[in-house]
């Protein structure tokens, strides 16, 4: 069980980066982008998780 939380958390650690990043990329901070473009960026992430 440790280790499946643990590893749910670094998952789930690297996506938050990865939205992060995109806002950046974008010239945006997170607050200001939007639940649905937060959500796009995220969705992209998990997308490229389920191809490796």
């Amino acid at each position: 069980p440790e280790a499946a939380l643990r590893d749910a958390n670094f998952k789930f650690t690297r996506r938050f980066h990865h939205v992060e990043a995109r806002c950046r990329e974008d010239g945006l901070a997170p607050e200001d982008a939007g639940l649905d473009r937060l959500d796009s960026y995220w969705n992209e992430i998990r997308a490229a998780d389920k191809t490796t």
